[in-house]
């Protein structure tokens, strides 16, 4: 009984913390929308996974990933800058710099964007043969690859939460989803084939990027920043110290942590064959699903952390890394355990019973994806912190240790080595992230501690 009082007490005392209840507010309306998308993307995925069968549906999947390996390769992403600079400039009423912020964001946008499309589309002739493509399906990389041209999200991503528009997020992540699931169920109804699928998620991909770039021009309007592009672009390094630096570190971490999402299937489909690449694919939109939840969260979080770190509340803030882990965490742990339990059903009921031998490969595949929500909080706390050169050795040693893994367990278990290979992977990823924050705050926590109190007058 004691128990249980204590863990009853436990819990109202996080409904009562002010941080948690305004995390819990400005993570709802990203996650809500994200598990919504979620399930509808496990819709069109069981719609396609029936029209296409586990080969020409990992011929597709290959196709979105070479794409995707490019775009991250080549393409900048400035949010996070924009909005760690953008916040400082609207606090002080900087309406010509922000105006400067924004035609810098969108100058890196559109240039990345031409780049990565034009080197994605020249460049699938030479990856192709290699990867031992038919030349049909060479020929439908080629043109998927020009859907890269719209991808100028990073600085409508920015306005947008800049301005507390998460609503807009969920709205669209919902919508598009909607479609793609729609528009599969026509394809699975007139039992198109293959090119009708890639053209459809053309199609999505362009739809999502347009709009959301509209939606952030109709609020720059609404705010007074309509004419953000007479803004001076030139120059910006200068005014804004340390943007560069900013912006290069953490595209390298993010590239190279997110390469193993990409890399794992094109690996996979150039050792193996299209119908592992097909079983995996399913495995991993499982596990892609429960991440849906954490990143929202990670983004409405690191605004709070980053205050807590500045006010050098230490305990506040080992409390709600904590409660962020725990909650997370333990989400991601309910549903792997629930998916453990029914996977022949799961399976059965979403993608049909030719997947079957992909329930290894679900469960495995959530196992890492767990892991990884048990440190959703890091991140961006070390981001707070100012640990973005430590962030990007522990990726970099992670990342190593799952391509090491891959290489040897890919040979040996199949398949199943590259989701052995993500557990390694998130797992060195967790332990080393968490010993560096404790460690971080036991330095900060000595150092207040010399700190003479003031004298009393």
């Amino acid at each position: 009984m004691s128990r249980y009082r204590r863990l009853r007490e436990l819990a109202r005392g996080w409904y009562r913390d002010e941080l948690l209840r305004r995390l819990v507010k400005n993570a709802g309306y990203l996650v809500s929308g994200n598990m919504v998308a979620a399930g509808l993307g496990l819709v069109a995925l069981a719609l396609s996974a029936r029209a296409l069968g586990p080969e020409l549906l990992g011929l597709l999947a290959l196709i979105e990933a070479y794409a995707a390996l490019v775009d991250r390769l080549i393409r900048l992403e400035p949010w996070q800058a924009l909005i760690k600079y953008g916040a400082d400039v609207l606090e002080r009423q900087g309406h010509d710099d922000f105006r400067s912020l924004l035609k810098f964001g969108v100058l890196i946008d559109l240039c990345g964007a031409l780049v990565s499309a034009a080197v994605a589309a020249s460049a699938v002739f030479v990856v192709g043969p290699w990867m031992g493509w038919s030349d049909e399906t060479i020929t439908m990389a080629g043109i998927f690859s020009l859907v890269l041209v719209c991808h100028l999200s990073a600085t409508p991503t920015a306005v947008l939460r800049l301005f507390d528009r998460f609503a807009v997020f969920a709205g669209l992540e919902i919508a598009m989803a909607a479609a793609r699931a729609a528009a599969c169920a026509i394809a699975f109804a007139l039992d198109a084939g293959l090119w009708s699928f890639v053209l459809l998620a053309m199609a999505i991909h362009l739809g999502r990027h347009v709009t959301l770039a509209v939606v952030a021009w109709q609020e720059l309007r609404r705010q007074g920043y309509g004419d953000f592009l007479k803004g001076r672009a030139l120059g910006v390094g200068r005014e804004f110290p340390g943007i560069w630096s900013f912006i290069l570190s953490l595209k390298a971490s993010v590239l190279i942590r997110r390469s193993t999402g990409d890399l794992d299937i094109l690996l996979i489909g150039a050792f193996l064959d299209a119908g592992a690449v097909g079983l995996y694919h399913v495995a991993k939109r499982f596990g892609d699903a429960t991440l849906k939840v954490g990143v929202p969260i990670q983004q409405a979080v690191f605004p709070d952390t980053a205050r807590l770190w500045a006010r050098r509340e230490i305990r506040r803030l080992r409390q709600a890394v904590a409660q962020v882990d725990l909650l997370t965490g333990g989400l991601a742990a309910c549903v792997l355990v629930g998916v453990a339990l029914n996977t022949d059903l799961v399976l059965r009921l979403s993608v049909g019973a030719e997947y079957a031998d992909a329930g290894i490969l679900v469960i495995l595949q959530l196992v890492a994806t767990t892991t990884a929500l048990f440190g959703t909080a890091l991140r961006p706390v070390l981001l707070s912190m100012g640990l973005q050169m430590m962030l990007l050795k522990i990726v970099i040693g992670s990342t190593f240790a799952f391509y090491a893994t891959l290489a040897l367990a890919l040979p040996l278990l199949g398949v199943a080595g590259a989701s052995l290979a993500h557990i390694v992977q998130n797992g060195l990823w967790l332990v080393a992230a968490r010993l560096t924050f404790t460690r971080r705050i036991r330095e900060e926590a000595r150092v207040i501690a010399l700190v003479p109190l003031p004298a009393e007058s």
